[in-house]
């Protein structure tokens, strides 16, 4: 009987959607996966800074909140804040003079940087990987100030031995034991004195135009016979010491690189490198340089050996020709990392906009290239360029792609595995007077790894349901994860009428995820009038017959000419079909959709077009 058959039936859904502005209107064409590494480089060096910016401390301080929040509304998971830029520092150092940025170098703000941005990515379940330029440490056209810092100095006036001039840069010389050291002993200060997650390199490297050393190198050849071997090497030291140190004392946390993008050609080394495609006549001879030949970082090592937890390639071109290759530098770092086990995560260069190279028009087919070439996630440089650039509310990234939903950061199966204990959900509070939010509260499990780290931070999720869902299954749907956060309560902003379970679990700070936890449920009779929400003109309507088999139409209404589409999902937020996806015109339109193939049961169906989303319910019964 009809009436059975809708009462077996789940009936509702909760999957996140994130808005689609009509600029780019790109989408990854595969589903975004429950474990993603997503980021942004935010960089804080002069001449090339996303923050600090504003003329008081309160308004730095509500930039990074605003940087922050850009991250989770973008669905990124860690954030990588450039913490030692040019030999100066964006927090309490007793070896490296405060930011240049900042009130000037040497000049205590008066707060710590570093600390504000772990404390407030804490909140929203965000990883924080502090960035470390390791041998590009100034500016020649800063040399006055740096000459004039104390207590402490910078580099250039403390050992202006380690250091040459190449163009505008200063560069320390890897090549020198006591420099390298001095590097390791400023990495381990950010360790030993903060709660980072990890920590990431850039600049481990020559400069590319780099002259001399012959002479350091025929005093201690260290048993190499060519000077390439022989810098390479002084790379490689110390990414082993820096990582040595820092699995000493915390081996919790991460230690990453980002290397140049093209590894090398086939007669760099004795590594066999892939045939170039066909439209680069097997030459590969682009003008970008060779990470292993040219600039002495050999990251295949790093990740062989182990002294790297992952490496970030700086793959910033576009997907072909005329320049580098992404599509087949992508597939190239697969292949060069398969036998590490090591987490891969690509550099997409989203400020590349010129005439041939215009990455920005094309990131989500970048990273569903990424994903077909199944790496760990991705990260983009940088914040300001392109990707947020010109938008005061920092949220263009979702005119290129649209996540969906937030993503775990992929455990690393050679640090702690420990599974956290399953959290108890205490109490819930409705706080608003339509009885549309909800506040879960609950109490932090006792929890230490094996190697004695104890943080922890917490997923949330709602399945919109008449029955009690499985937790175990629902926890396994990408779509039902709510939201992340490091702390112990999670209020959720309800604005449809229904029956809403939710659940929580806890996750170590390697992303190993505990059981779920009690189930709560919700009912609100009451939705939220969106109508100050959604642009004048814009409807979606309730598809009619309803209930239907096996088609129904649904139409809709566009109050401007716009990239609209419309997709079906079944209950677990799975997309089975997607009817529309295209430019169209202001008006009526409709479409139809065939279940022919599909079971009885219900069916979501969402329209989004520029800032307006609507979801509507339809019934298939056969």
């Amino acid at each position: 009987p009809f009436m059975k058959k809708v009462l077996l039936l789940i009936s509702g859904i909760v999957f996140l959607t994130a808005q689609a502005f009509a600029q780019f209107n790109q989408r990854p064409v595969s589903n975004p996966p429950k474990e993603e590494f997503r980021s942004i480089w935010i960089a804080t060096v002069p001449g090339a800074t996303d923050w600090p910016k504003g003329s008081t401390t309160e308004e730095k301080q509500q930039r990074l909140r605003q940087i922050i929040q850009a991250h989770v509304d973008a669905k990124m998971n860690a954030i990588v804040f450039q913490a030692v830029g040019r030999g100066d520092a964006m927090y309490q150092s007793q070896r490296l003079p405060w930011n240049f940025s900042l009130e000037g170098l040497g000049v205590d703000p008066g707060w710590d940087p570093l600390q504000f941005v772990i404390d407030e990515a804490k909140k929203h379940g965000l990883e924080v990987h502090a960035w470390y330029n390791v041998f590009n440490v100034g500016n020649t056209g800063s040399r006055a100030a740096y000459l004039a810092t104390s207590e402490p100095e910078h580099i250039v006036k403390a050992h202006p031995d380690w250091v040459n001039d190449f163009g505008t840069s200063i560069w320390m010389n890897p090549g020198i034991p006591e420099a390298r050291q001095w590097a390791v002993e400023n990495v381990m200060e950010i360790v030993e004195n903060y709660d980072i997650d990890a920590i990431h390199f850039d600049f481990a490297r020559y400069p590319e135009a780099f002259p001399g050393d012959t002479q350091r190198y025929q005093a201690n050849t260290n048993g190499f016979n060519n000077i390439a071997d022989w810098r390479r090497d002084n790379v490689n030291q110390f990414q082993r010491d820096a990582f040595s140190a820092v699995q000493s004392i915390k081996p919790w946390v991460k230690v990453g690189t980002s290397p140049f993008g093209h590894y090398q050609r086939s007669s760099y080394s004795s590594f066999p490198a892939e045939p170039c495609p066909p439209e680069y006549a097997g030459a590969c001879s682009w003008g970008a340089a060779l990470a292993y030949s040219q600039v002495f970082q050999d990251a295949v090592a790093w990740i062989n050996e182990g002294i790297n937890d992952y490496i970030a390639p700086q793959i910033y071109w576009a997907i072909g020709p005329p320049g580098p290759h992404f599509e087949f530098l992508t597939r190239d770092w697969k292949r060069l990392a398969r036998d590490s086990g090591k987490h891969v995560y690509i550099g997409i260069g989203a400020y590349q906009t010129t005439a041939g190279t215009n990455v920005a028009a094309e990131i989500a087919t970048q990273v569903d290239t990424i994903r077909a070439n199944n790496h760990h996630g991705h990260m983009f440089f940088r914040f300001d360029q392109t990707i947020f650039a010109g938008a005061p509310d920092f949220r263009t990234l979702r005119s290129k792609i649209d996540y969906q939903h937030r993503a775990f950061v992929p455990s690393m199966d050679w640090k702690d595995m420990d599974v956290p204990p399953a959290v108890q959900i205490a109490r819930e509070i409705t706080i608003a007077d339509d009885g549309n939010d909800i506040t879960l509260t609950w109490e932090a499990p006792e929890f230490e790894t094996a190697s004695g780290d104890t943080k922890l931070s917490y997923a949330i999720y709602r399945v919109a349901s008449d029955s009690d869902p499985d937790p175990l299954a629902a926890i396994e749907v990408p779509a039902n994860l709510r939201a992340l956060t490091g702390e112990t309560s999670f209020t959720d902003r309800i604005t449809e009428a229904g029956n809403y379970y939710y659940f929580v679990t806890a996750y170590s700070r390697n992303w190993v995820e505990g059981a779920p936890s009690n189930v709560v449920e919700h009912y609100t009779a009451t939705s939220i009038d969106q109508g100050d929400q959604i642009a004048s003109g814009f409807t979606l309507e309730q598809n009619y017959p309803n209930p239907f088999n096996p088609t129904t139409q649904i139409r809709f209404s566009l109050g401007q000419p716009i990239h609209a589409t419309l997709t079906v999902y079944d209950v677990m937020g799975r997309v089975v079909a997607t009817l529309v996806d295209q430019p169209m015109s202001a008006g009526t339109h409709s479409a139809v959709f065939n279940a022919s193939n599909l079971s009885s049961g219900v069916y979501i169906y969402t329209l989004r077009a520029g800032e307006f989303t609507q979801t509507n319910k339809m019934l298939l019964v056969k």
